[in-house]
Formats: C-alpha cells, sequence, structure tokens
C-alpha cells in the first residue's frame, strides 16, 4: 500500500502562511498513523483493520521545526477503492480529492 503526499505552498483558509498538504491512499493504508507520526500526537483516529474510519475530510493544524518553524495544514481524505462494504463510495473521496488539488 503506498501513500501519496503533495505539499502546496500559498496561504491557507484562515490567511496564514501555511503549507497545504493532502493526505490521500488506499482504505487502511494508513493515513491516520501518517498524521499522527507527522504530528507527534494522537490527533487522528485510527483503526487497525483495513476498513476505512475515516468518512470524511480532516483538517489537522501543525507546525514543525526543519530547522525552521513550517506550519503545515493536513488534510487526510477518505480512504479511495474500499469496495461495497466500504463506508464512503470511491467516486465521492475522488471528487473531494479533486476539489482539495
Amino acid at each position: 500500500m503506498s501513500q501519496t503526499v503533495f505539499i502546496t505552498p500559498g496561504p491557507a483558509h484562515n490567511g496564514t502562511n501555511m503549507c497545504n498538504v493532502i493526505i490521500f491512499g488506499e482504505a487502511g493504508a494508513g493515513k491516520s498513523s501518517l498524521i499522527d507520526l507527522i504530528t507527534r500526537e494522537h490527533m487522528a483516529w485510527v483503526s487497525s483493520n483495513t476498513m476505512g474510519c475515516t468518512t470524511e475530510t480532516n483538517a489537522y493544524e501543525t507546525e514543525i521545526l526543519i530547522p525552521l518553524k513550517l506550519k503545515l495544514l493536513l488534510n487526510e481524505i477518505a480512504g479511495l477503492d474500499e469496495g461495497p462494504e466500504g463506508t464512503v463510495p470511491n467516486m465521492q473521496a475522488q471528487k473531494v480529492l479533486r476539489m482539495l488539488i
């Protein structure tokens, strides 16, 4: 399972200088775990199974030091290709992804 992370520099919705990061991938790929890893906090709800646990787009603001302080807005979308048992239809998740990109 692969993860794709896009980082787009530019102003965020609140007018601050923030990088907008979109995290997407297949259901159960570890997108929520990646959010927790980047933020070094338990911010995103994670699950140990391969069915998706994220049912809507979630945004998490955080700052990292690399060595300058960088403000990030992490946008996590519902998993792609959950299949018929999934909670979010694949076309809906793809539509949200296209809106964010």
